[in-house]
């Protein structure tokens, strides 16, 4: 798989897939991540706000992972768009 191919999904269910994390993702994810409403649950280690580098560093932290042994951290996906709406 090239690095920034959109890997096959895990899991397909009906209202979203789950998948491995891509360069691409970056852009989708941030927004997502943007959000006080998700943010105050999170770790302090999650920063907010919640910029683009923080999606690539995430991101690039999951393919080197996933590099070195099985991935750990997935990406939940729109089944239409294939756009983030969260991880897991």
């Amino acid at each position: 798989m090239a690095r920034n191919s959109t890997p096959a999904p895990i899991l397909t269910l009906t209202l979203s897939k789950i998948r491995e994390y891509v360069p691409s993702d970056a852009a989708a994810l941030a927004p997502q991540c943007n959000n006080h409403n998700i943010s105050q649950w999170m770790t302090n280690a999650f920063p907010h706000p919640y910029t683009i580098q923080d999606a690539h560093d995430w991101i690039d932290h999951n393919i080197s992972i996933a590099a070195d042994g099985p991935p750990q951290n997935f990406l939940i996906v729109d089944p239409t768009t294939d756009s983030a709406i969260g991880g897991i």
